[in-house]
């Protein structure tokens, strides 16, 4: 397989879009793997989601990440009282020179 043929997205969501967005993905037939992270401005839990494929899927899978992804609405921890919209999804897409399936 040459280089551009195989994608990696990785994307990270908010830990309450990650359940709904790991069963959209499966509905249509992509393969994924979770895995629980913290960061970004609130350090708040977030979940990363692992989607290998073809790239010419990766419109569609696009597609459902954008779907599926929400902003939310976060308390922000003293001194800075308040809410913070945070969210809908952050999305890498790289290049996989080589995937061996075991």
């Amino acid at each position: 397989m040459s280089e551009c043929q195989t994608k990696l997205v990785v994307c990270i969501v908010h830990s309450d879009d990650a359940s709904e967005l790991q069963r959209a993905l499966s509905r249509e037939d992509f393969e994924s793997t979770l895995i629980s992270s913290t960061g970004g401005f609130l350090r708040r839990g977030n979940a990363t989601i692992l989607i290998g494929l073809e790239a010419w899927r990766l419109e569609h899978a696009l597609a459902i990440i954008c779907r599926v992804s929400h902003t939310h609405l976060e308390h922000l921890p003293t001194p800075a009282e308040g809410m913070a919209q945070v969210g809908a999804a952050i999305v890498f897409v790289l290049d996989v020179e080589q995937y061996t399936r075991v």
